[in-house]
């Protein structure tokens, strides 16, 4: 039995739905005045979802989630467990009952996540899931990866390791790969006595026959998408309904998973709002509206344990991120696997790769900058948390239906209410505080000096860093609004300078 909802819970969770204007992913909300209304439809979804889900009858979401009560508790407590046994099949376990809110009597039902190897649950014949705030009728492929959880582990294919399809040596990055070489040898007294082409094969980028595996070509992979356009990723500015617009900077991200990591968070800062905030010592500095240490974590994971089976990858479902007024929503192809979602900012260091071959290589990759991929230590999603927390921000939310797992930061001010352009110049061009900034920030900011304008292609022949490492870096000087961009994002004919 679990542990039942407390008067605190409720609040909580109707302080939640106030702000943000729905339903929860794992909660459904309902004025129940005329008596029981329909809901086999959402038990049947919360059933099938790896942790259940909870109905609470007597809140009215048309008065702004008002809490209003019910008239008569336990016929509408039993009636609940009745249809539940009535309409639907496998019948999950239903635990109701009445609880008082605010002077208002509520009735609670915690509807049990079914058995793995009992699901889906139907009702009419018809399997339904939880997506967002709403539940939607399972495609065969969703029932599939279902079927697929079912499994034990080692009766499960294994996706990673196949060979990509139509692909060849010739198709691995030639740089990419020198470096994951170099690190590999770096990091294991075995590997450092291989071959390149032992190593390959022993790490996983090369199955036996030396066809780079989908793991290697993700990995290393001049073009990944041309074998596997899903392993891209899709990301846009979703714009409010008012606007007259759907979205906004709508971008499809292709390349190695170290190439789009940049290229997204690159993407991200441009696209983020800015917000003052004081620091300890009373001084009022700009910074991006979420901690990009935590997005990064978000986007890294994503790219890493993203399903690579055929529900997803073979048809087409690939990492989507958006911002919107809601916040900064990471949603990627599978659901957990072998983890839940409290262990991943509990206490207790776990972790459990989706894609191990892809994630062992993913802790030899490097960015362009230098930097590690992953850490590979398993805390990551618990330093999001920590971030959030330090930062004042709400604690993320996780979503697992077990087909999708979507990560949503939220938002506590409106975005762009605080133009990055109007940002006052935080730092001086002093060494240290500019390596604070980016690695390569230093020698780009020398090779502006004097008033001069230049291009990435001229600020790379310049300062020797390849335009990867330029973009990323000048990204970041734009944020701390030390370099101005003269031009648009894209266009050749973009110069830059450092702000007067």
């Amino acid at each position: 039995m679990s542990v039942q909802w407390t008067e605190r819970d409720v609040l909580a969770v109707v302080e939640d739905m106030r702000r943000y204007g729905n339903d929860t992913s794992l909660v459904e909300v309902k004025r129940a005045a005329g008596g029981l209304p329909g809901l086999a439809e959402t038990m049947c979804a919360f059933a099938n979802m790896p942790q259940g889900g909870t109905v609470i009858l007597g809140i009215d979401e048309a008065r702004n989630f008002a809490v209003v009560g019910v008239d008569e508790p336990g016929v509408l407590v039993q009636g609940l467990i009745d249809q539940a046994r009535s309409l639907v099949q496998p019948t999950p376990q239903i635990e109701a009952y009445p609880l008082e809110v605010s002077g208002a009597v509520l009735v609670v039902a915690e509807v049990q996540a079914l058995a793995p190897t009992q699901k889906p649950a139907r009702t009419h014949g018809v399997p339904y899931l939880r997506q967002g705030d709403g539940d939607y009728e399972m495609k065969p492929n969703d029932i599939h990866m279902l079927n697929v959880a079912a499994l034990n582990q080692t009766e499960r294919q294994v996706y990673d390791s196949a060979p990509a399809p139509g692909a060849a040596v010739s198709d691995l990055n030639e740089s990419l790969v020198k470096n994951y070489v170099h690190v590999a040898r770096a990091s294991s007294r075995r590997l450092a006595s291989m071959e390149e082409d032992q190593l390959l094969r022993v790490t996983s980028v090369l199955n036996g026959e030396g066809v780079p595996t989908i793991a290697g070509l993700y990995a290393l992979g001049e073009y990944p998408q041309g074998a596997l356009p899903a392993l891209g990723v899709t990301a846009a500015v979703r714009m409010p309904r008012e606007s007259g617009e759907r979205s906004r900077n709508l971008h499809h991200f292709d390349g190695s998973v170290a190439v789009m990591l940049e290229e997204i968070m690159q993407w991200v800062e441009s696209n983020i709002s800015t917000v003052q905030v004081y620091r300890d010592d009373g001084h009022l500095i700009h910074r991006p509206e979420f901690p990009l240490s935590a997005i990064r974590e978000i986007v890294a994971n994503a790219l890493i344990h993203r399903d690579m089976g055929p529900d997803t990858l073979g048809v087409g479902k690939r990492v989507e991120i958006r911002i919107t007024s809601y916040g900064f929503i990471v949603e990627s192809p599978g659901g957990l696997r072998g983890i839940s979602q409290g262990q991943l900012h509990g206490p207790e260091l776990a972790k459990a790769a989706v894609n191990q071959r892809l994630y062992e290589i993913a802790k030899r990759l490097r960015t362009g900058e230098g930097t590690p991929v992953i850490e590979g230590e398993g805390g990551g999603m618990r330093e999001v948390f920590a971030a959030m927390e330090e930062w004042g921000l709400p604690e993320p939310k996780l979503f697992d239906n077990g087909t999708v797992f979507r990560v949503v930061l939220r938002r506590v001010v409106k975005a762009g209410s605080l133009p990055k352009a109007e940002a006052a110049p935080r730092l001086r061009y002093d060494e240290e505080q500019l390596k604070s900034v980016s690695r390569n920030a230093p020698s780009i900011v020398r090779s502006l000096m004097g008033g001069r304008q230049l291009s990435v292609a001229e600020i790379s022949q310049e300062t020797g860093l390849s335009s990867t490492q330029v973009r990323y870096a000048m990204t970041a000087l734009m944020r701390e609004n030390v370099v101005r961009m003269v031009g648009s994002q894209g266009d050749r004919r973009t110069w830059y300078r450092l702000v007067d």
